[in-house]
């Protein structure tokens, strides 16, 4: 059986991939967050309210956590 070769990924490259996934992630989010239904729209119900108190919290301990990081 022939041994396979796994490149080493580098601290930078491998940075700047999570780089790039993570503002994907948020152009993502983005678009979900507009599929929403917006303030005053018809139907919204409290289960749409408890999903986006949701997202908020979620999103909310994300910024917390990138804070803490130097600029």
């Amino acid at each position: 059986m022939a041994t396979v070769y796994k490149p080493k990924l580098t601290a930078d490259a491998t940075y700047e991939n999570l780089q790039l996934v993570a503002r994907d992630l948020l152009e993502k989010l983005r678009e979900q967050l507009d599929a929403m239904p917006g303030p005053g729209s018809a139907g919204v119900a409290w289960t749409h309210v408890g999903d986006l108190a949701e997202v908020v919290h979620k999103l909310s301990e994300v910024s917390q956590f990138m804070a803490g990081y130097p600029r």
